[in-house]
């Protein structure tokens, strides 16, 4: 297995944090589950997680940020249904 690089953490670092985020700002109340920032740092965060969990094999946090990428498309076609 080749090493990810330090792009690739970074890439990894950054999703991780943007999940983290995302969760915390919306359980603290500080955003609702239903706003473009919300949906969106989840969305990019999943990418960069799931990224580096595929590129490191680990499949388990691949699949699972997979599903949370698919939820976030989904909530934000929604959220574009309804302004449109």
């Amino acid at each position: 297995m080749n090493k990810p690089s330090i792009t690739e953490n970074t890439i990894g670092w950054i999703g991780t944090v943007m999940l983290l985020c995302a969760y915390s700002l919306n359980a603290l109340g500080f955003i609702e589950a239903t706003t473009y920032s919300y949906i969106l740092l989840n969305l990019f965060g999943a990418i960069g997680a799931g990224y580096i969990s595929y590129r490191y094999h680990n499949y388990q946090s691949a699949l699972i940020n997979c599903v949370w990428l698919i939820v976030a498309v989904i909530a934000l076609v929604n959220l574009l249904r309804i302004i449109i």
